[in-house]
């Protein structure tokens, strides 16, 4: 939890966020989103489980949160991504999140 991490680095949650935002340009959530949609690409062109499962396992609220995510950060909903998965596709999906 941002808590328990803020008391980790002994500062506040609010300094904490303050200092990522400075230094990333993105808030603590978005970067966290974006590193879990970045590690969704593979599993879902893998197609080895379903979407439901995998949104779950990424630590999204449920399969409709997620697939609203990823279209906003790729333009495409995952399951376009099932139906036409290659590495050229892949890499430059990886290449549109900023982190």
């Amino acid at each position: 939890s941002l808590e328990m991490l803020a008391e980790a680095l002994f500062t506040s949650p609010y300094h904490l966020c303050r200092v990522f935002r400075q230094e990333t340009g993105l808030t603590i959530h978005n970067y966290l989103n974006q590193m879990r949609l970045r590690a969704s690409l593979e599993p879902v062109a893998a197609k080895e489980t379903s979407l439901t499962e995998l949104s779950l396992a990424l630590g999204f609220a449920n399969h409709s949160h997620f697939s609203a995510s990823f279209r906003r950060a790729f333009g495409v909903p995952p399951s376009h991504l099932r139906q036409k998965p290659s590495t050229a596709i892949l890499q430059k999906m990886s290449k549109i999140l900023t982190v």
